[in-house]
């Protein structure tokens, strides 16, 4: 294969490369609901040239896709590439197809005006020695239970949908001073393997949990400490398996640490820096 073989996709190769990648990440592990679904603010409006592949013989058989994060730290902005969806058709996993798409991707970061491309993976090694490091910030926890609790009072509960973007991107920009610029189309990601997400609302506060049948995935808790209290009460009387995403020394994981939940360090995210060295946490919506 030659580098020439690498370049943007095209509009007639995105729906073969949509297909490609369902079958990889999600069908195959008996999940539901394609990428075209589960992140439109790539999907939606895709920008080609943040979309690489390989061919052979005008075939696609490798891919990647990066999406450019706008990263609002107080009055300072910058840019970051989150890269995801690396995939090489098993007939030529081995050959280097992947290290040219990333290489390929990465000069498209940099030239993006990107200061640094990040990913998730739990794949140690690989992405290393294309100049990865390991850092991150972020910490999970697992919590169940085997009774019923009590729900408390003025907190609402609905499908997520547009009519409160406005509302919850009111209360994130209050509560975090560091963050990633989102569109609406942002705001409707569905990460893996949730099927709905469900917001839990009070005065000042909001939760968006990820649910998967009888399990609960939280990806955000904003809002002042006796709501989240609250929030977190509601999210722990309605679902019986719950997993927090959080950040190390948020506010969050200090209200849930108080109320009994024990946190672990992540190894996931992997930085590769192409103009400074910055690593902030990059919550799990903003994510691949």
């Amino acid at each position: 294969m030659t580098a020439s073989e690498v370049g943007p996709a095209t509009s007639r190769e995105l729906p073969g490369l949509l297909r490609a990648w369902d079958e990889a990440f999600v069908l195959s592990k008996g999940r539901t609901l394609g990428f075209a679904q589960r992140l439109p603010g790539v999907f939606d409006a895709p920008v080609l040239e943040n979309i690489v592949v390989a061919r052979h013989d005008e075939a696609v058989i490798g891919a990647a896709v990066m999406k450019r994060l706008e990263w609002v730290s107080g009055g300072a902005r910058s840019a970051f590439a989150a890269i995801g969806l690396v995939w090489t058709h098993e007939a030529h996993r081995g050959k280097g197809v992947a290290s040219r798409v990333l290489e390929r991707l990465l000069q498209r970061a940099e030239t993006s005006g990107c200061a640094a491309a990040v990913l998730w993976t739990t794949l140690s090694g690989f992405y290393e020695r294309l100049g990865f490091v390991r850092d991150d910030q972020s910490v999970i926890g697992i919590v169940t239970r085997s009774s019923a609790e009590p729900s408390p009072d003025g907190v609402s509960v609905a499908v997520a949908s547009g009519d409160t973007v406005a509302r919850r991107e009111r209360i994130r920009t209050a509560w975090c001073a560091e963050r990633v610029e989102r569109s609406a189309a942002d705001w409707r990601t569905l990460p893996l393997p949730c099927g709905e997400m469900v917001e839990l609302s009070t005065a000042d506060g909001y939760a968006l949990v990820g649910v998967l049948n009888e399990k609960a995935y939280v990806y955000e808790l904003y809002g002042p400490a006796d709501q989240l209290r609250a929030l977190w009460q509601s999210i722990r009387s309605r679902y019986g398996w719950v997993l927090v995403n959080d950040r190390e020394g948020s506010a969050s994981a200090a209200v849930l640490r108080a109320a009994g939940v024990v946190f672990e360090r992540q190894a996931l995210t992997l930085w590769k820096p192409l103009t400074v060295r910055e690593r902030p946490h990059l919550p799990f919506l903003d994510r691949i």
